[in-house]
């Protein structure tokens, strides 16, 4: 039989009840995969004789004895009913039938031109529709004279959960013709022959919309001993079913904001204040058109299309303000909820400085490569991200990302003359980045009891510059510290590698590097209530992949590795309000990569100084 794999039970094997019941189980899904729609495990029996041979054991599958004369047949499938409500709504007033045999009933009025070919209808106007039919029809995978298979029912049901505008979706199969009599089983056209003894199921959805908006808001407080001081906060709006097709309409708004602490503050203090703030935008919908790949993605993915935009400010006190815009299309395919590819073919990303201090403009003038990375550019880019989410039994996920920026672009001049390691080719008159990257970010969570878990969490990331510079963009470099990374630290604070610029003109320019590595490690505990505890080793830093004259020690040497790892501690509280969590984690340096004038491993000036504290909302991975 097709699609039934092979048997898990071979000659020779130990002889295992776990291995009956998993072959058991292969065998039904098999059996439901050709349209035996009321197979159940308990229809399948194994007669063991352990007398005909010594220490052998003969096996035998049968149906069970008492197998009900409705499992013994296929099923195709009938008509499509697909019922939505809106939220508190519990009676169906309007309903429309398509050519094709699938109806939709609304619990609103609704009003439609008539359809053609099979098609959804389209709303007459001024008449909209709860969920236009198009949302969901792509969804509905089963047509009339299918044979029903498991596979397509579950792929169905999460295609159409993945709209993310139902409270809650349940799929009926109804048979037609009562399955206890097998006189009423009539012959059917199925997959081009025809089948005897094939009754039929028609499918009734019965979908509620859920409420239409959704906000969510989280904000943290960092701060380092003697060092940036600050909180930080975001808040972000959804409209689920934004325009009735489905689509999802988010706004998002983020800032953050740092002030000097400390000794060695020259002048007014507000002059060391730094911030950074951004607005985003994103609409999204279950649909993916890419060349007509749509309709046959279409029964193997969830697909969703998404256009985003997106604005981000920032201001280094005493140094420099700049902005980045970006644009981008994005397309998600998603199956069984384990696996989800994302691909953007374009996002398009200008980098402008926007002001800048007579410091900071002889800071970039002394160092060629950070003026490229701060300049304004573009950056064309188009990215793939893989993710995989393991059980929730062993939770842990693996994220793979890799990013290109002006490859297509660069082909383009390389046609006609100029090279891929030309510098100084422009896009409307102004330089565009050229750089491959890639990130890879696996988690993993070891339950130990009912309450407390290990979790752990390891980072790798690496960006390399080529042709029109030798820089990457300041929004596309690596830091490290903060709130959710090395807690014991401030934000970009450490590296690259065991530069540190504490004492030098550089001392307040945003520590960033091209390589970086970060290895998390964390201890979850109940406490009382709702209020647990932790207990974190945080280790990792960013290094320069190019000797650089201006960051004497960043560059990457595996040699020096274990020096100039960043590495600290600590405990913190975490207090569950069932919809967030808010955290606070006290971080206690262990290893400076830099020179701190102590010798030894623990080379922190002092306690008191090698502490950073975090209140934040969420956990940090």
């Amino acid at each position: 039989m097709e699609g039934t794999g092979e048997s898990l039970l071979h000659r020779g094997d130990p002889f295992s009840v776990v291995t009956l019941e998993e072959e058991r189980t292969r065998i039904v899904d098999a059996l439901r995969e050709q349209g035996y729609y009321y197979q159940r495990s308990d229809y399948i029996h194994f007669l063991a004789d352990t007398l005909q041979t010594p220490m052998m054991v003969k096996l035998r599958v049968e149906p069970s004895p008492t197998t009900p004369a409705e499992a013994k047949r296929p099923f195709s499938i009938g008509t499509t009913r697909v019922n939505i409500y809106k939220y508190g709504d519990r009676q169906i007033v309007d309903s429309i039938t398509m050519r094709s045999g699938t109806s939709f009933g609304y619990s609103q009025p609704v009003k439609f031109k008539p359809a053609r070919d099979g098609r959804p209808p389209k709303a007459v106007r001024g008449w909209v529709p709860l969920l236009r039919p198009r949302a969901v029809f792509r969804s509905l995978l089963f047509r009339r004279g299918d044979l029903y298979r498991q596979s397509l029912g579950e792929h169905m049901q999460e295609g159409l959960a993945a709209t993310g505008v139902f409270s809650s979706l349940r799929i009926n199969y109804i048979p037609r013709t009562p399955i206890d009599s097998t006189a009423n089983a009539q012959s059917s056209m199925v997959n081009g022959q025809w089948s005897m003894n094939t009754d039929t199921l028609d499918i009734v959805i019965n979908a509620t919309l859920d409420k239409p908006y959704d906000a969510e808001f989280q904000g943290n407080l960092t701060g380092k001993t003697g060092g940036q001081v600050g909180p930080g906060a975001s808040f972000s709006f959804s409209k689920k079913n934004a325009f009735r097709a489905a689509e999802t309409l988010t706004l998002k708004l983020w800032g953050s904001y740092e002030w000097q602490t400390g000794a060695n503050i020259e002048g007014k203090r507000s002059l060391f204040n730094s911030y950074e703030y951004g607005l985003s935008g994103s609409l999204s919908y279950p649909r993916f058109r890419f060349f007509g790949l749509g309709r046959k993605l279409g029964r193997k993915f969830v697909a969703t299309t998404a256009l985003d935009l997106q604005a981000r400010w920032m201001n280094r006190a005493q140094y420099f303000g700049r902005v980045s815009w970006s644009g981008g299309l994005n397309y998600t395919l998603q199956r069984r909820q384990q696996f989800k590819h994302e691909f953007s073919p374009l996002t398009l990303t200008y980098d402008q400085l926007l002001s800048s201090t007579a410091r900071f403009d002889s800071i970039v003038g002394a160092n060629p490569v950070l003026y490229v990375s701060m300049r304004d550019q573009f950056v064309p880019s188009m990215s793939y991200t893989f993710s995989w989410a393991g059980s929730p039994k062993h939770p842990s996920s693996l994220t793979i990302t890799a990013k290109e920026a002006s490859a297509l672009l660069s082909t383009g001049y390389a046609i006609f003359g100029n090279s891929y390691s030309k510098e100084g080719k422009k896009l409307l008159g102004v330089p565009f980045a050229q750089f491959v990257k890639a990130t890879v970010s696996y988690t993993r969570q070891f339950p130990l009891t009912k309450r407390s878990l290990l979790a752990m969490r390891t980072f790798g990331g690496i960006i390399y510059s080529y042709g029109n510079a030798k820089a990457a963009p300041y929004s596309e470099l690596f830091s490290v510290g903060g709130a959710n990374d090395i807690r014991a630290f401030g934000m970009r604070t450490i590296g690259p590698g065991s530069y540190h610029p504490e004492s030098s003109q550089y001392s307040y320019i945003d520590q960033m590097g091209d390589l970086k590595l970060e290895v998390n490690l964390e201890y979850r505990f109940p406490i009382v209530g709702k209020l647990a505890g932790a207990a974190f080793v945080d280790a990792g830093n960013v290094w320069l992949l190019r000797e650089s004259e201006n960051q004497p020690g960043g560059k990457f040497r595996l040699k020096n590795l274990g020096e100039e790892i960043a590495l600290g501690t600590g405990v913190g509280l975490r207090y569950d309000l069932d919809f967030l969590v808010l955290r606070f984690d006290l971080g206690i340096g262990i290893h400076a990569p830099y020179d701190t004038g102590r010798s030894g491993y623990y080379n922190m000036k002092s306690f008191g100084r090698s502490l950073g504290y975090h209140f934040a909302i969420g956990y940090p991975f």
